[in-house]
């Protein structure tokens, strides 16, 4: 009952029962269609793909009318009836953080949004992933997701949540899966939320008729309707996060940040300057080549009066150096052998990051 099928040879598999798939990511279109069409039958459609199907990383398959997969403890004890791929595991992450997002913004009726790109790398795993962008919270904007499984706990597991946060202000967002009444208690970590925070003093929600809350030890009681939404708020912190940030746009560098050589037999180097915040940056180096193609590449570079040799013999044949702050600039030769014996040697490549 809601789970997908993935081709008939699979899916009439003789030898344990049929193979229907563990993978949903298409659950999460589901409820954003019940929001924008206000036809309830989208959101059944997507929480009987999701809930209470797993307890950790399923696998693939749901094969043998096993329910082992909804342990907590499954993957890490077996036996392996969930096909354990762990090309997968990325992607079931993806698609389940699209589904929290995605029940935030339906049970709000829009209030909770958050700016999303689809991602369709391979197979049919579609969905939108989250983070890049602020978003907004029944009317506070510049919110950022903040995925930290220590910030806070809950102690009832009918209750999914959310947290994010716009720099001065925590937001909890505690979504209640059951068709029931749930009480939960939740417990924030001052110190791992905001720089100098010992103790929170209050909660305040935000989501309904605005009211507040004492916390007792840092920790405080929420109620929620079946299938309802709650939003807490804690203003008055110091909140850093260094991917969380827009940075206004800089004067350009004199050498580009991304640039390519080709060695020969449709194969390729590449690099890129990668920099999340003023200061320390790396270069990152990659080939294209197949896990066959060479026996090995080397990488010299020179910054500033920094410089060192890197060898790798093995696929995928990717490189990062790091580079100090005050150095705008890296030269990047790379050389090597193919796997017929011929060497290869690259023109220099300069990458570099904006004044």
């Amino acid at each position: 009952m809601g789970l997908g099928f993935e081709q008939p040879s699979t899916y009439t598999y003789k030898d344990n029962g049929g193979r229907m798939i563990l993978q949903s990511p298409w659950a999460t279109y589901f409820l954003r269609l019940a929001l924008y069409t206000g036809d309830k039958q989208f959101e059944t459609y997507a929480r009987n793909a999701v809930v209470g199907r797993f307890g950790n990383y399923p696998g693939y398959y749901y094969t043998t009318f096993s329910d082992l997969m909804q342990n907590p403890r499954y993957p890490y004890e077996g036996p392996d009836f969930g096909f354990i791929y762990y090309h997968h595991l990325i992607v079931h992450l993806s698609w389940v953080l699209d589904y929290l997002v995605s029940d935030a913004k339906l049970l709000s009726g829009g209030k909770i949004d958050f700016p999303g790109i689809r991602q369709f790398g391979y197979a049919y795993f579609d969905n939108l992933i989250y983070g890049h962008a602020p978003g907004e919270i029944f009317g506070e904007k510049n919110a950022w997701l903040w995925f930290n499984r220590d910030l806070i706990q809950l102690n009832n597991p009918q209750i999914n949540y959310l947290t994010a946060h716009d720099g001065k202000k925590f937001f909890v967002i505690l979504m209640n899966q059951s068709q029931r009444d749930q009480t939960v208690s939740i417990q924030f970590n001052p110190q791992k939320i905001s720089k100098g925070s010992e103790k929170f003093e209050n909660m305040k929600f935000i989501s309904g008729e605005p009211n507040v809350q004492r916390l007792n030890k840092n920790t405080g009681e929420v109620r929620l309707a079946p299938r309802g939404l709650q939003v807490i708020e804690i203003d008055g912190l110091d909140i850093e996060v260094a991917t969380h940030k827009v940075h206004p746009s800089p004067a350009q560098s004199l050498y580009p940040s991304t640039t390519t050589a080709i060695i020969g037999n449709n194969m390729k180097i590449s690099a890129a300057s990668i920099q999340v915040e003023p200061g320390t940056w790396s270069a990152y180096v990659w080939s294209n080549a197949d896990y066959d193609s060479l026996k090995e590449i080397n990488l010299t570079w020179i910054a500033g009066n920094q410089s060192g040799t890197i060898t790798d013999l093995n696929y995928p044949y990717e490189f990062s150096v790091p580079v100090t702050n005050g150095e705008k600039s890296i030269k990047l030769n790379i050389s090597g052998t193919r796997s017929d014996n011929s060497v290869f040697k690259s023109e220099e490549l300069i990458i570099g990051v904006a004044d």
